[in-house]
């Protein structure tokens, strides 16, 4: 029986749907072997899919996926418009072919969705890919790393200056490329291509919907909310970019863009990193130990404390019932894709960074023991307070020399009562440093302030292939 054209019109628009439905299905089954997503999709579809839409859509100075997002709503409502029409003139055949048309559109956006980043929902957990062991801390050690954190914090909010706070977006975003990019190149888990951050368009309306950034998965952009507080651009620029990486869930964005900003050597993104660190463990905290989240609160310096108020008094002004909605919808959006605690899921980063930093609460040590270099090990000893800490052999002997031939007082300081020190300043004055090298395993930096009689002598031995401070000796006249 030969078919009219318009019953053959609606057979292919509905074998197109059963297709779609099909594929996406599959997709959803693969979703079932996260390994097989890593090996396929993560490591071999997607970046070819990132090296072709990177640089195509880098070439235009604003936010196409912004662009892309206004024209599809401006479609969905001529769509609701027009389908509301039909019915009212009882044109139902009309209806229901416009109907399956916009099926078509639903099912295609969500099948290049999944292929163009989606899938990335899906692979091996961060935890299982870093070789971290995120399956649960105690509040002991909880309390441990929101201290530590906190000292890097103050230290690293301490270190910038006026300069620093008056840098526009494009030197925001400029830095946290560099810092991801850094990163690429040291570590295959991080590999990226042609990372590019962008202001968004619509940064009014994400004001109020409480969004900071997003990622724009159809475009492959990584959008910025540009008027939000300063000190909290930097980090959240690497946690978008950490999504353009492949860091799907916010908890993996969240600690990948932490890793970025702590090992950049910008004063304002090692510190914004630090500033997010210590609020989600501080979160985190107070619903474990409210008693020891009051006991840690007054820690936090001034400024820094400064800091989290501007931010909480800058998203008051948004708060509306569209920051409500909005939140619900993304909050089953992210359940729906592979994130179970749904919003609840941004916090769940102190999982990662307590294994992180695991095995310097526990051991005093890296977690991995490979050889390091010295001059490398005491570049970041100097200026990053955790892992200053975790490279002190505790108690630290310390001693007072005699200049009238006698042996000195010594002391042994427990790390409860060891502050931060930089190694170039003391007493707001920049020293000269001059390092000897005792024996391949032994080095000891002498610390001297011109013409004041100063001096310190920092003793570091090499155990395991990892540099550790072991002696101070204090020889100032």
């Amino acid at each position: 029986m030969k078919l009219t054209p318009g019953k053959k019109k609606l057979m292919i628009r509905i074998g197109v749907i059963v297709a779609l439905e099909i594929i996406n299905i599959l997709l959803m089954w693969l979703a079932n072997y996260p390994k097989l997503v890593e090996r396929y999709y993560a490591e071999g579809f997607y970046p070819v899919i990132c090296k072709i839409l990177h640089p195509v859509f880098n070439i235009f100075p604003f936010s196409v996926g912004d662009v892309f997002y206004i024209l599809v709503s401006a479609y969905l409502l001529y769509a609701l418009f027009r389908l509301i029409k039909l019915a009212f003139k009882r044109q139902f055949k009309q209806a229901v072919m416009f109907l399956l048309a916009l099926i078509i559109v639903v099912q295609t956006g969500i099948l290049v969705f999944y292929l163009f980043w989606g899938m990335n929902y899906f692979r091996p957990g961060a935890g299982e890919r870093l070789n971290l062991r995120d399956t649960g801390y105690t509040t002991e050690n909880l309390v441990k790393v929101t201290n530590m954190l906190i000292d890097s914090a103050n230290v690293a909010r301490a270190r910038i200056n006026p300069a620093d706070l008056q840098q526009n977006n494009d030197s925001i975003y400029h830095t946290a490329i560099a810092a991801v990019k850094r990163l690429s190149a040291d570590s295959a888990n991080f590999r990226t291509w042609y990372p590019r951050v962008k202001s968004s368009l619509l940064t009014p309306l994400m004001n109020y919907m409480g969004t900071s950034g997003y990622y724009d998965p159809f475009t492959g952009e990584a959008q910025m909310n540009s008027q939000m507080p300063l000190v909290n651009r930097p980090f959240v620029a690497c946690h978008e970019l950490s999504h353009q990486v492949g860091f799907a869930t916010e908890d993996e964005a969240n600690f990948g863009g932490f890793i970025a900003g702590i090992n950049s050597p910008d004063r304002l993104l090692r510190y914004s990193a630090y500033n997010l660190a210590v609020e989600e463990c501080m979160y985190a905290l107070f619903f474990r130990d409210s008693l020891q989240f009051k006991k840690l609160k007054p820690r936090l310096s001034l400024p820094v404390r400064n800091d989290y108020k501007a931010e909480r008094l800058y998203w008051q002004k948004y708060e509306s019932r569209l920051n409500r909605i909005s939140g619900i919808f993304y909050d089953h959006f992210l359940k729906h894709n592979n994130q179970p605690q749904g919003l609840g899921t941004y916090n769940r980063m102190v999982l990662l960074v307590m294994a992180k930093y695991r095995p310097m609460v526990e051991h005093g040590a890296r977690a991995d023991s490979t050889e390091e270099k010295f001059d490398s090990f005491f570049s970041k000893f100097q200026t990053d307070s955790v892992f200053q800490k975790s490279r002190i052999v505790f108690p630290l002997k310390y001693k007072v020399s005699s200049d009238e031939g006698e042996s000195g007082t010594v002391k042994f300081i427990p790390k409860n009562k060891l502050s931060y020190f930089g190694l170039f300043v003391a007493n707001g004055k920049k020293g000269i440093i001059k390092q000897i090298n005792l024996n391949p395993a032994t080095v000891k930096i002498q610390f001297q302030i011109k013409d004041t009689g100063y001096q310190k002598d920092f003793t570091f031995v090499k155990k395991r292939g990892q540099w550790q401070l072991v002696f101070i000796e204090d020889n100032s006249d």
